[in-house]
């Protein structure tokens, strides 16, 4: 559970620092702990070809931290030639808490909604998609779960992983 959430959206106030005082999340640190553990995985093993990221990628679904965790994933994509592959989590879509602190004061923030995650994360494993579902299970092209066929280290397509979208949405 990443819970990403941007530098842009927190600020030096009193009440960020209330706030980070009562939650046992570490939100400052959060970009240098996923760039490190990118970065650890990669080191450990420089033949990887995919990393699986579990949802909760974002703190509580801010719409800015999606487009930042995106970002971030795009360019170690591009770096290392390493495929990202993500799936939602209960903190990611139509959340209701998404806040920021960059005026100083805990305001609500843009959440993102359920028909922007596949946009934001195409190229996460929705590119890799050879089918999409919906939270029915049935077979559509804007549905979160996905199943993807996997290339081991000789090209073959050879593992198919099955991702599951198990969140029950509520609209905001």
């Amino acid at each position: 559970d990443p819970h990403f959430y941007p530098s842009s959206l927190m600020s030096d106030s009193a009440e960020w620092k209330d706030y980070m005082e009562n939650t046992t999340k570490m939100f400052p640190e959060s970009e240098a702990m996923i760039r490190t553990a990118i970065e650890t995985a990669i080191a450990r093993n420089p033949e990887l070809k995919y990393i699986f990221i579990p949802g909760d990628l974002t703190k509580d679904g801010e719409y800015e931290a999606h487009v930042k965790f995106a970002e971030i994933l795009r360019e170690y994509e591009e770096k290392y030639d390493v495929d990202f592959l993500v799936t939602t989590g209960n903190h990611d879509i139509n959340q209701a808490k998404s806040t920021s602190f960059a005026s100083g004061k805990q305001e609500s923030a843009r959440a993102l909604q359920y028909n922007e995650f596949a946009k934001i994360y195409s190229d996460f494993g929705y590119d890799l998609a050879v089918s999409r579902y919906n939270e029915k299970g049935e077979p559509i092209q804007n549905g979160l779960s996905y199943a993807a066929d996997l290339k081991d280290s000789e090209g073959n397509y050879s593992y198919r992983l099955i991702v599951i979208d198990s969140c029950k949405y509520t609209y905001i």
